[in-house]
This record gives C-alpha cells, sequence and structure tokens, in this order.
C-alpha cells in the first residue's frame, strides 16, 4: 500500500462544490462562510480531490466560537496554522487526533507538539477504538465536514477523497455529543442524527450492508480496501441477482484473491494507482441505483475491513435524492466514480508470486 507509513488499519483535479468544472472563483464563493450563520455550506455540498483545500481552511478561518476536529492523519502546517490563529482570536478549539499512529510518529508528533505549544486543546483518541479513523470538522455547532481524506498534504495531489458538507442540525449536534464522549474518553453510543449517520464500530457494517443488499439495478463502489468477508459476499450476491456492480480500487497485491472471488461473481474491477493511472482511491464510497427514484450514497471514513467497521471510531454519511441539494451531490459522486472506473486499469484474475 502507497502511504507514508504502513497503514495497520487493513488493515479530477480541483475541488467540485456541488457540480463538475466549478471554477475557482465560484468554489471560493461556494466556501465563504460570511457572518457564520447557519446552513451556509447546505446539507449536502461535495468538494472532491485532488486539489485545493483552501474551502477546508476557509471553513476553519470562518470559526466565531469553537471548532471541533476529529483527524486520524494531520500533517498540514497550514490547517495547524489556522487552528492556532483561531486560538488566539478567542476560538476554542479543541482535536482528537488517533493515539496508535501518532504518538511518537516523525509524521504526526510534531503537529500535535505545535498545536499543544499554540493554545489548541489536543488530545490523543480514546484507546477503546482501535484507530480513530475518524476525519470530521465541526464549526460553531453550526455545521460538520465528514472527510474521506486525512488532513495530510504529502497525499493531496495524488489521492482520491471527497469530503460533504452537513448543516443538519440533528447530524451537527449528534457529532458534536460523540466529540464530546469521545474527548473525555467516555463510552458514547452515537446517535445516527436525522438518521443518516454511520458510525463505526457500533452501526456502521449493518448500514452499508443495507445499501448493498437494497440495490435493484446498479452499484458504483470506489474504495481503497476490499477484505471485510460480510461486505465481499454482500457485493458478490448482488452480482448474482443481477445488479451491475463496479468497484474502483487502488492496485494491490494483498487485495488480489477477494478481487479474484468478486471477479468470479461477475463484478466488474478496475484499478487504479497501476502504471497507467497513478490517482490513488483514498476514497471510502458506495452509490446505488444512480438514477433511480431510490438511489442512495455511503461516503465517509469508513474502509472495508473488519478492523474500520468493528472495532474503530469511524463516520459516515448516507444519502438519497431528497434532502436539499443531495441530487447534486449523488450526480457528481456517480461522474466522477465513473470517470475513474473508466480511467483505471481493468482487473484479470491475477496470483501474484511476489505476494509472497
Amino acid at each position: 500500500m502507497r502511504r507514508k507509513h504502513t497503514l495497520a488499519a487493513t488493515a479530477v483535479a480541483g475541488i467540485l462544490t456541488v457540480a463538475l468544472g466549478t471554477s475557482a472563483a465560484q468554489a471560493e464563493v461556494a466556501a465563504d462562510c460570511g457572518p457564520g450563520g447557519p446552513g451556509e455550506f447546505a446539507n449536502h455540498t461535495l468538494l472532491v480531490f485532488p486539489g485545493s483545500h483552501q474551502p477546508i481552511y476557509d471553513f476553519v478561518n470562518s470559526a466565531k466560537r469553537s471548532i471541533d476536529l476529529t483527524m486520524y492523519e494531520l500533517d498540514d502546517t497550514t490547517m495547524e496554522a489556522d487552528l492556532i490563529a483561531a486560538v488566539q482570536r478567542g476560538v476554542d478549539v479543541r482535536v482528537i487526533l488517533d493515539g496508535r499512529v501518532g504518538p511518537g510518529s516523525k509524521y504526526y508528533q510534531p503537529g500535535y507538539d505545535k498545536l499543544k505549544a499554540g493554545g489548541v486543546n489536543v488530545v490523543w483518541s480514546n484507546p477503546a477504538y482501535y484507530f480513530t479513523h475518524q476525519k470530521t470538522l465541526t464549526v460553531d455547532d453550526r455545521e460538520s465536514l465528514v472527510m474521506t481524506g486525512n488532513l495530510d498534504s504529502y497525499y493531496y495531489n495524488s489521492d482520491r477523497d471527497y469530503a460533504l458538507f452537513d448543516a443538519n442540525p440533528l447530524d451537527v449536534r449528534a457529532i458534536g455529543q460523540t466529540f464530546d464522549a469521545d474527548f473525555a474518553d467516555q463510552a458514547v453510543t452515537p446517535s445516527a442524527g436525522s438518521g443518516d449517520l454511520v458510525w463505526s464500530p457500533t452501526t456502521s457494517e449493518d448500514r452499508i450492508l443495507d445499501v448493498i443488499n437494497g440495490a435493484h439495478r446498479t452499484l458504483l463502489v470506489e474504495q481503497e480496501e476490499m477484505y471485510d468477508t460480510d461486505v465481499i459476499n454482500a457485493l458478490i450476491a448482488a452480482a448474482q441477482r443481477g445488479v451491475q456492480v463496479k468497484l474502483a480500487i487502488i492496485e494491490e497485491c494483498d487485495l488480489y484473491p477477494y478481487l479474484n472471488q468478486l471477479l468470479a461473481a461477475g463484478v466488474q474491477i478496475s484499478l487504479n494507482n497501476t502504471s497507467t493511472d497513478t490517482l490513488y482511491s483514498h476514497a471510502k464510497v458506495f452509490v446505488a441505483d444512480y438514477g433511480q427514484w431510490d438511489e442512495r450514497a455511503e461516503v465517509g471514513s469508513i474502509n472495508i475491513s473488519n478492523t474500520s467497521l468493528n472495532e474503530n471510531r469511524e463516520l459516515g454519511v448516507i444519502l438519497d435524492a431528497f434532502g436539499p441539494r443531495n441530487q447534486q451531490v449523488l450526480d457528481t459522486l456517480d461522474s466522477v466514480i465513473t470517470g475513474d472506473f473508466n480511467d483505471g486499469q481493468t482487473y484479470v484474475a491475477t496470483t501474484d508470486p511476489s505476494c509472497g
């Protein structure tokens, strides 16, 4: 796996705010938080990466009262400086960083130390979770940003990731309540908010399986990992009942036995991070029955591994076409993932002796 360190979790260049081809000026307007009123990003608005992370910096810089950040990997000097600057202007800034991968790391300990020295209330994550792999930013208790990607600038130019602004008050409240408990190392059963929040280790596997098992016509999947037996079996069952299943995923020899099972069942698979396609699918997305009345998507931090589904702290969001701007988000997810699938290298059954 191509990462700065080996992850134990197995373990379009530019920004797309709602629609493909958004100009830089339009993106700046979409990211302008103005006076800090509710719903300025609307529920929901999507950012697509690679591309500028300026809208995320703008979101942080819009804070008047509070910032809560939960992040697996933080190694971004601009973000660190913005968080410290927020403290200096009187904002209450709290940060949870993963307590397994971070402490002592040459990549992530310096950021922790810098934030601590700058007055940020930063803690290592609750050890009750194997990893705190969640990637969520909440500003002024009015809006949350749920991300598939880390705030690690080393990967900004290469990784396919998504970030979803959620202004639903029930969702924001639920995310805040879970943050409060996690920050204090207290036990909590997270709320689903308005019904669309998906949490590990409590509900994510059941909710993701529900999306897969509910698909009637198509499933479009973009993932970094595909190791969980229950999810793999659900994808196989979907293909066998006639659903067109397409999977865009990284090239990784450890995945081959699982991809071979999927391929044999009729799942179409496309690889990236190859010699001909250098994009790295760090995203974690399912889109079911796009273009139909019952279309749904799940997007968030949740990898398809037992660790991610059942042992980590993770957060995702399930979308349908009925919420404000949701159709535009679904349109964008379908367009980008379809492009990634078409641009990748078609997978054929592989036994690679180099995998050992």
